[in-house]
C-alpha cells in the first residue's frame, strides 16, 4: 500500500507531556487560508517504510500523531500503519478537523487522544460557510461531536486564533462543549503564525481571553495558550 505525506518530524509540541512522531499525510478540504501545509511537496511512499522509519526511532519517541492535510480522509493507510506498530508499547492521537467524520470508526481502537481543530463556531452554519470550502464542513463537525461523545476517548479542542477572528465564536462552541462532554474539557488556543505575520494578534490578547474563560468556568475548563 502506497501513502501519500507531506513530510514528518519528532516533536514535544503537537502532543504535551510527549516526544512524538508526527507523520503529516496528504490531502484536505478545507482550505484554510492560514495553512501551513498548503502547496507543500507530496512524497509516496509504502506504509512498510513509515513503519519502519517509526520503529528506528523507538528510543527517543512516546508517542505518534498522525496529522495532514486531513487524517481522516487516510484511515485505511493509518489503520494498515498502526496494525504493524501494535505492541509497540507506543500511544496514538490523531490530529483532525472532523471532516469525513465516520471514518475515525475505522481506527478508534488503537487511537489514545484526538486533538481536534475545530475550524469556527459549532452552533452557528453560518460562520463555517465564511471560514473553510466544503458546505458540509459543519455538518460533518456536529456529527464528530456526537462519535466523539460516545467513544469517550481522550480530546484535546483546538482553536487557531488570527486578527479579526470573533473571540465570542470560540466562547459559543465552548459552551456546547461544555455541556455536551463529562468531565472537565481540555482547550488549547493556538495563536495563527504566518509568514509577514498576516492577521496574527498579539499573545496579550490570547492570554487575556485565557483568563476570561478561566473565569467564566473555573476548573471545568482546563486550558492552554
Amino acid at each position: 500500500m502506497k501513502v501519500e505525506i507531506l513530510g514528518n518530524h519528532i516533536s514535544t509540541v503537537d502532543w504535551h507531556s510527549r516526544v512524538s512522531y508526527v507523520l503529516f499525510l496528504n490531502g484536505c478540504r478545507m482550505g484554510c487560508w492560514y495553512c501551513q501545509n498548503q502547496n507543500k511537496p507530496v512524497k509516496v511512499v509504502s506504509h512498510k517504510e513509515i513503519v519502519d522509519d517509526i520503529k528506528e526511532h523507538m528510543n527517543i519517541i512516546d508517542a505518534v500523531v498522525f496529522s495532514g492535510g486531513e487524517p481522516l480522509l487516510n484511515t485505511y493507510e493509518i489503520s494498515r500503519i498502526l496494525k504493524e506498530l501494535r505492541g509497540a508499547g507506543l500511544e496514538y492521537a490523531v490530529e483532525t478537523s472532523g471532516y469525513n467524520a465516520r471514518a475515525f470508526y475505522r481506527i478508534q481502537r488503537d487511537i489514545d487522544q484526538v486533538f481536534w481543530d475545530i475550524k469556527a463556531d459549532l452552533t452557528d452554519p453560518a460562520d463555517w460557510r465564511l471560514r473553510v470550502v466544503p458546505k458540509v464542513a459543519y455538518s460533518q463537525a456536529r456529527e464528530f461531536l456526537d462519535i466523539l461523545k460516545e467513544s469517550g476517548k481522550k480530546v484535546e479542542y483546538r482553536f487557531t486564533i488570527y486578527k479579526g477572528y470573533d473571540f465570542n465564536k470560540i466562547l459559543s462552541s465552548i459552551n456546547l462543549l461544555h455541556m455536551t462532554m463529562e468531565g472537565p474539557i481540555v482547550v488549547r488556543l493556538q495563536r495563527c503564525i504566518t509568514k509577514g505575520k498576516v492577521n496574527e494578534i498579539p499573545r496579550k490578547e490570547i492570554i487575556d481571553f485565557k483568563t476570561k474563560i478561566s473565569g467564566l468556568y473555573g476548573k471545568e475548563v482546563v486550558i492552554y495558550a
